[in-house]
């Protein structure tokens, strides 16, 4: 079984890349690690060379899924990670994710549950989302809760596997064949909505499995709520994901999703 890895890195710690890159190398099974590093400094360059990681520079900063996307050409694996900087995981967590995946035809992808620093869950599972989603969510909370119901999938414990219909990108496993069939991240995605559009588009070929088993430390901090300018490359992604599959006209986003929700009345 052979794994890979990558990382994107933009004006990240040096302690912080350690922590991940220290969880890559103690792992129980070898991990192939490419660092794609798009801050301005090449800093980071001696610390991932000092865990074995391939480290590419591109300061130029093309986005998070444009620089993910490098690595497609220098991977032979049969599991690949993407991977946020600010994740923690045991050290069998990714052999147990890759073992998982590779033992069913059906799937293309698996995500474990993430956790809070504290170790409270982070309710990461949701459905496809709608524009008024995401309109409601950041600008009308108080009016958001019925709609988040649903859309955070409130109704589910967190406790048993369930076929997802896009997960987040801060720690995912996919088979690398079906990641490059489908050309990895879109690259108009700069940043925000480009793992609901990769996930999405993945989920073509074969399930997502959200995989409790295993759990891994996430310190997600939500940027867009309190920097303005990433606000506004959030707004314009959100518009190139709706333009892309539909604003209120979604037949697939519908069915998918009433997939899900059949769950909820079945539990």
């Amino acid at each position: 079984m052979k794994i890979s890895a990558s990382i994107v890195f933009y004006n990240t710690s040096p302690e912080m890349a350690g922590k991940l890159l220290s969880c890559i190398v103690n792992s129980s099974i070898e991990i192939q690690t490419i660092c794609i590093d798009n801050s301005p400094s090449n800093a980071l360059s001696s610390e991932c060379s000092s865990y074995n990681a391939l480290y590419i520079h591109c300061p130029d900063n093309p986005g998070f899924g444009s620089a993910h996307n490098k690595v497609l050409p220098l991977i032979d694996s049969d599991v690949h990670f993407i991977l946020n900087p600010d994740i923690e995981f045991d050290e069998n967590a990714i052999e147990q994710l890759a073992t998982r995946l590779l033992c069913e035809k059906k799937l293309s992808a698996i995500t474990p549950k993430i956790v809070y620093p504290d170790k409270k869950t982070q309710r990461l599972c949701k459905l496809l989302p709608t524009p008024l989603n995401l309109i409601f969510r950041r600008f009308v909370p108080w009016a958001a809760k019925k709609l988040d119901y649903q859309y955070e999938m409130q109704w589910f414990d967190y406790l048993s596997e369930i076929h997802l219909p896009c997960a987040s990108g801060c720690f995912i496993g996919i088979k690398t064949d079906i990641l490059k069939l489908h050309a990895g991240f879109d690259s108009q995605f700069f940043m925000y909505m480009e793992d609901v559009d990769l996930t999405r588009r993945i989920s073509q070929s074969g399930d997502i499995l959200f995989f409790p088993s295993v759990n891994v430390t996430h310190e997600f901090a939500k940027s867009s709520y309190k920097n303005r300018k990433i606000l506004f490359i959030h707004i314009l992604s959100a518009i190139k994901y709706f333009n892309k599959w539909g604003w209120f006209i979604d037949t697939d986003r519908k069915q998918i999703n009433k997939q899900i929700q059949k769950i909820e009345r079945n539990s």
